[in-house]
């Protein structure tokens, strides 16, 4: 299970960030008492579970299965971690986990299209029964990416939040992976541009960033990934911000 260090409790209350989660609580969740409380006792109680979010499409139910998973509601529903436009029509999610990035994705309007990318198959299962009520919006591969197409070693720990390859997990597994420069240029062949690019593997980020061509960064407008990246990563085509733990490359 997450566990916050000292330093990150102590400083929260002085991030915006942290304050915006809180006020979209209020507004995108119609039991945000019990959503606060269940958040920050870590509550084991009761999962499975299902939490409604208010979206601009209308009211979905995000299903939970571990305390932490009420980490990812918050992280990207209310803290915004994944801001992207309302028009976003093409998304591509690298690291899918169990759907909670997809439901966000696909309920920013009523057309959106997701790839999704998972490689851990306990998770696959519940990223395929959380995006059921859009199957015709999304295209699910239970793979992983890298580089290059091959053979990885994962590792994955009990709540499926945390894992990626060569990470020092109890559980390991050899899982298949395909290149992310195949999987995008593939997708802009069929779309033309890409909207979204989200990139959460825990690992090999920036290995990927850096094996994509010009060309195919030049056709996504934004990159979201998780963690911290060199400065110079795409300065030519992208302007990079910082969003907490959230780098955001955006087509200039």
């Amino acid at each position: 299970m997450f566990k916050r260090s000292i330093g990150a409790i102590v400083t929260a209350p002085f991030q915006a960030r942290h304050w915006r989660a809180v006020i979209n609580t209020f507004r995108l969740l119609p039991r945000p008492i019990a959503h606060l409380q269940e958040y920050v006792t870590r509550s084991q109680a009761g999962f499975p579970k299902a939490v409604d979010i208010r979206t601009p499409t209308g009211k979905i139910t995000a299903q939970l299965h571990h305390p932490d998973d009420r980490l990812t509601v918050n992280e990207i529903f209310c803290r915004g971690d994944y801001e992207v436009p309302r028009t976003a029509q093409t998304i591509v999610d690298f690291g899918s986990n169990i759907g909670i990035s997809a439901l966000y994705f696909l309920s920013r309007n009523a057309s959106a299209k997701v790839w999704l990318y998972e490689p851990n198959p306990a998770n696959v299962e519940k990223l395929r029964a959380q995006v059921a009520p859009f199957e015709d919006r999304v295209v699910l591969n239970p793979v992983g990416v890298a580089p290059e197409d091959g053979v990885l070693e994962f590792g994955f720990e009990p709540s499926g939040r945390y894992g990626g390859a060569g990470l020092d997990f109890p559980d390991k597994q050899s899982i298949a992976v395909e290149a992310a420069e195949r999987v995008l240029a593939g997708i802009i062949a069929d779309t033309g541009d890409i909207d979204v690019v989200k990139l959460d593997i825990e690992s090999l980020e920036e290995d990927i960033l850096r094996s994509l061509t010009p060309d195919t960064v030049s056709k996504v407008k934004l990159f979201l990934i998780e963690g911290p990246l060199a400065t110079d990563m795409f300065q030519d085509t992208h302007e990079a911000t910082v969003y907490g733990p959230i780098t955001r490359l955006t087509r200039r």
